[in-house]
């Protein structure tokens, strides 16, 4: 709306302001096209204007008022008119006229408010001289390069990235916990629990179990898993060249130390020289010996001990095998 008042300062009388109202009825014009009445009020200059919805859609242009009667022809408020949108469209249809097409200004003021708007204030500024160039003395540019004037010269301090610390947090934590479980996962893939031993003899498919104790752990302790194989580790190559061993048939190895690191040692050489499924009996702190004498499942002596030994030395460790 142009407004036009000897009070009023220049810049005053060409910023933009709104009037509001209502639509009090539909016509038509001479011509039978069709208008909308409102009585929004409206004065000389308005010829033109977008008349929008309280939703901010374009519903027509202001074309013309009601004068009152007489040489003078005052305003009549309250009976002003409007072209809806719809007539104006198609009458530029077939017209040489883009439709929602931008111009130089338009282009130049709404890419200095999305500068402005994500603080790249220097763009903004670039963006708005071009715009007051085109249309020189517009109070809102005129504003808007103040604005970015004085924060290319004076930029404001940045926020503490909260938000960005808080994703790099999660991130890592995420990291870390995807980590153990990975970890986990590689760790515990071959290792197998004494009862899992059990089903897989009875589903028909009896493993192969090797005692891969240390030898002064085994010498130590005089039990082993019953019809288990003695493999030596420390010589692993040479342990085997005695044994006529099926390479497809499942292996389970075991020992007696903590976390089964020499079971793990002895399971990556066997899958190395072409065993094709290698198993750790796992037992935690006490390896899978122990693991699998205190789920009572069978055990025997080496053939160098007698048998009131065996039974001896197991009542005296009794769980603590």
């Amino acid at each position: 709306m142009v407004l036009s008042n000897e009070l009023l300062s220049q810049s005053a009388m060409v910023a933009a302001s709104v009037t509001n109202g209502a639509i009090s009825g539909f016509k038509l014009d001479r011509n039978n096209n069709p208008l909308i009445q409102t009585d929004a009020p409206a004065t000389w200059g308005n010829s033109g204007a977008p008349t929008v919805n309280d939703r901010g859609q374009v519903v027509g242009v202001l074309t013309f008022v009601s004068l009152a009667p007489g040489p003078e022809g005052s305003i009549i408020q309250g009976f002003n008119f409007v072209i809806p949108s719809q007539v104006v469209t198609d009458f530029v249809r077939g017209m040489p006229v883009r439709l929602n097409g931008g111009g130089r200004f338009n282009d130049a003021w709404y890419a200095g408010l999305h500068a402005l708007f994500t603080e790249d204030w220097k763009r903004a500024l670039q963006h708005f001289e071009e715009a007051d160039r085109l249309h020189p003395n517009q109070p809102d540019v005129r504003r808007l390069l103040a604005d970015a004037r004085e924060k290319v010269k004076h930029p404001p301090p940045k926020p503490f990235p909260w938000f960005w610390v808080a994703i790099g947090v999660v991130l890592v934590s995420a990291g870390g916990y995807g980590w153990q479980v990975l970890h986990r996962w590689h760790k515990n893939r071959y290792r197998v629990h004494p009862s899992e031993v059990v089903r897989l003899a009875e589903s028909g498919k009896p493993p192969l179990i090797l005692d891969v104790r240390r030898t002064d752990l085994y010498e130590q302790l005089p039990l082993k898993i019953k019809d288990s194989v003695r493999v030596g580790p420390e010589d692993l190559a040479a342990s085997l060249a005695g044994l006529e061993l099926d390479m497809t048939r499942p292996v389970v190895a075991y020992c007696t130390s903590p976390a089964e690191d020499t079971s793990a040692r002895v399971a990556r050489e066997l899958r190395k020289v072409g065993f094709k499924d290698v198993r750790i009996l796992k037992g935690g702190l006490k390896g899978g010996l122990g693991a699998w004498t205190n789920a009572g499942l069978p055990i025997e002596t080496r053939s160098d001990l007698s048998q009131v030994g065996v039974e001896l030395y197991k009542a005296l460790a009794g769980d603590n095998v």
